[in-house]
């Protein structure tokens, strides 16, 4: 007898609200991100139910009259603790096997709270371990949704590559997910003409890195250019350099680029391996081509003080960026940073490991000085504040993604 499966991300009892200031203005919207990983598993697993940010309510309900064998939960490092309360949920309810996926899975002891744990992108082994049948071609799922600003109808979200395997110390994904990961063309254009079908204003590509694959990628972008699509991307400052005017041709609109410091010693501790001139380059051409350009920033690398926070934050004010996302240095379970600043964290609780805290002993910014450095960035840059998806929790951040 085939065993019901039951597949969620974490609960969330708030939306996510997006709050925009762009020169002098705020505006805030709802905005829906989707689960990326657990809709890829929808798309590729058939039988299995599936909840996307569900409330307690709504999980408990489901629990309640879907008398689920297996529940799959899925759910980043600052969601474990809401995980762990389902997990236990779960087992009040008569399921027999509660597994877990996601960045989360990258903590410690993961294994005393969960059953089964699948780590990376997890379409083939949970195919394996349901049915013993592995997936011979992975499918993209259809993903629109209202846009963000500077676009206000619809978004549709594309993968060429998923993973990375480039190894910056701070990033959770080369170590979570190292392997590249390609969607076939043929699943792209499918996709893509859905996209056109349905109107969609622009393409936000979210490989971790764009051009992982030259020739991948070019094939990918005369797709989106033989169907009119403009598109974005996720995209390292020193493999835009050069060609920013050409891909505008071929419908680029704007990047997402990790600016993250602007210091070259840092940059090469965090091994970036570009330079802060290369972000430069690359920010003053897509300007001069009209590209909207969406940066992130971390803030509190080891050296830094609150008068260097401030410098920084004038400095990323006179980049005159299109949007701001702030964050805040945080060492992730499984990542290099986590073995180099573990013998200094003094807060475990993983609700806090959300780029939004500093969770290790920084030797020249306290905790309660982080609001001070997000309402400044805020107030001085086209910053955004993101809500928290989490109830108020005592020295919550402003941001928590």
């Amino acid at each position: 007898m085939q065993k019901k499966f039951l597949l969620t991300t974490a609960v969330y009892n708030k939306p996510l609200k997006l709050t925009i200031r762009k020169r002098g203005d705020a505006h805030q919207r709802p905005v829906f991100i989707p689960a990326f990983g657990a809709q890829f598993l929808k798309e590729n697993i058939q039988g299995i139910d599936f909840l996307e940010y569900p409330s307690w309510d709504e999980y408990k309900k489901e629990l309640s009259v879907g008398c689920y064998s297996i529940v799959g939960i899925s759910f980043y490092v600052f969601k474990a603790p809401v995980a762990f309360e389902m997990a236990r949920i779960a087992r009040q309810y008569g399921v027999k096997e509660v597994w877990a996926g996601g960045y989360g899975t990258m903590l410690p002891d993961i294994d005393k709270h969960f059953d089964r744990i699948f780590k990376g992108y997890g379409e083939n082994a949970l195919s394996m371990a349901l049915y013993n049948k592995p997936i011979n071609q992975i499918k993209h799922p259809v993903l629109i949704v209202s846009s963000m600003a500077p676009f206000e109808e619809k978004r549709g979200y594309l993968f060429i590559i998923r993973g990375c395997n480039l190894g910056c110390q701070y990033c959770c994904t080369p170590f979570f997910t190292p392997d590249k990961l390609y969607i076939p063309l043929s699943e792209i254009q499918r996709v893509l003409d859905e996209y056109k079908d349905q109107g969609v204003d622009v393409v936000s590509i979210m490989d971790d890195n764009l051009f992982l694959d030259e020739e991948h990628v070019r094939k990918t972008i005369n797709l989106l250019s033989e169907r009119n699509l403009k598109w974005m991307a996720n995209v390292r400052a020193d493999s835009l350099i050069g060609k920013v005017e050409k891909l505008t041709q071929s419908g680029l609109v704007g990047a997402y680029i990790g600016v993250e410091s602007f210091s070259n010693e840092t940059l090469k501790d965090y091994k970036k391996r570009e330079t802060a001139n290369q972000i430069d380059q690359a920010i003053k051409e897509l300007k001069s081509c009209g590209c909207y350009i969406w940066g992130t920033y971390m803030f509190c690398e080891p050296n830094a003080t609150i008068e260097s926070t401030r410098k920084e934050i004038e400095h990323l004010a006179s980049l005159d960026l299109d949007l701001v996302i702030p964050t805040i240095l945080t060492p992730y379970p499984g990542t290099p940073l986590f073995k180099k600043l573990e013998h200094l964290i003094i807060d475990w609780n993983w609700r806090h490991y959300d780029n939004g805290h500093i969770v290790w002993k920084h030797p020249f910014i306290k905790p309660e000085q982080v609001k001070t450095i997000y309402i400044d960035s805020f107030a001085t840059t086209n910053c955004a504040k993101i809500s928290t998806f989490t109830e108020p929790d005592p020295g919550n951040s402003i941001i928590s993604t």
